[in-house]
């Protein structure tokens, strides 16, 4: 249980690494174009 807790736990962390890419890629976009 402990293990799949862990896996568990590295995806999210990695999910909100891309997710913080992704609004990081908006944001620059956004003021590139504003």
């Amino acid at each position: 249980i402990k293990q799949i807790n862990v896996e568990h736990v590295e995806a999210l962390v990695e999910n909100d690494q891309i997710t913080k890419f992704r609004v990081n890629s908006k944001l620059s976009f956004l003021i590139q174009n504003s």
